[in-house]
């Protein structure tokens, strides 16, 4: 009697366990199962596509910025400004005859100032080549600053600004001049006594000096 009792209980558990595997598989629409719910399939990423340009729902985009890519210098520009003094303050018929590393001008003739400024005139010089050597002259017609000598300038990479003043052979990178225009035929002598007795102090000048008052 009693292992016809256990027989029975373990058909029926066999029965139950089965009933139950059943009933999962069904709630879960079942392995291979075509009327259950389709497999999950996993996200993908893909990095071509632009941000909430998929047309798959379930499709993760991953927005990867591009490379910083090292970005090229900047190509330095070379220029050369030619400021001109005049002494009399007169600039009519003023022109710069140029050569070399800079545009030359139809032949006896020259190019007309492109502005004035507190120092007199100047030119922003055509240059044919960004280095070597920039020959120049500043002339009214026929009359030639300097004595007629021909003048130069080398090209430094960047922009190039110089100063230059009738018949003064010097050619300046800063405004000798000044931010003020002043009279640059006038010398100031500085002088100084430690016992500041100055009452009976002058300055003597004499023929030949120059400076004669």
């Amino acid at each position: 009697m009693k292992t016809r009792w256990m027989t029975t209980w373990r058909h029926l558990r066999h029965v139950l366990t089965g009933a139950a595997v059943a009933l999962t598989l069904a709630a879960c629409g079942g392995a291979g199962d075509a009327g259950g719910a389709p497999p999950v399939t996993p996200p993908t990423t893909d990095t071509t596509l632009a941000d909430g340009n998929s047309t798959d729902l379930r499709k993760i985009i991953v927005a990867v910025p591009p490379p910083a890519t090292a970005s090229s210098p900047g190509t330095t520009i070379t220029t050369l400004k030619i400021h001109y003094h005049r002494t009399n303050g007169d600039y009519t018929g003023v022109m710069i005859h140029t050569w070399n590393a800079a545009v030359s001008p139809v032949w006896n003739e020259g190019f007309v100032p492109d502005g004035t400024d507190s120092f007199g005139v100047y030119f922003n010089v055509q240059l044919a080549t960004t280095t070597g050597v920039v020959g120049y002259i500043l002339h009214i017609g026929d009359d030639k600053d300097d004595n007629g000598v021909d003048q130069s300038y080398t090209l430094q990479p960047g922009a190039n600004e110089i100063w230059r003043i009738q018949d003064d052979l010097n050619t300046y990178t800063n405004n000798p001049l000044g931010a003020a225009q002043v009279d640059i035929d006038t010398v100031r002598v500085h002088y100084l006594r430690y016992a500041n007795d100055y009452s009976t102090w002058g300055l003597h000048l004499w023929d030949g000096s120059g400076l004669d008052p």
